[in-house]
């Protein structure tokens, strides 16, 4: 038998582990160097500030 678990936003909320008070400010993951510039998951703070995951880093930052 093979299981699978799914949790949106993993990656982000294993990030906020280690720096909680990010949680409460708009944040989200940037891509990698060399990646395309997209981000990953984003904090409710920044989701409520108009960004979205998927959306380009510049964009992002000149929304927030």
């Amino acid at each position: 038998m093979i299981a699978c678990l799914r949790i949106p936003g993993f990656e982000l909320k294993a990030a906020l582990r280690s720096r909680p008070g990010l949680a409460l400010v708009p944040a989200a993951l940037a891509p990698d160097a060399g990646e395309e510039p997209l981000l990953g998951p984003v904090t409710a703070a920044a989701a409520a500030a108009g960004v979205k995951p998927g959306m380009r880093l510049g964009e992002a930052l000149a929304t927030c």
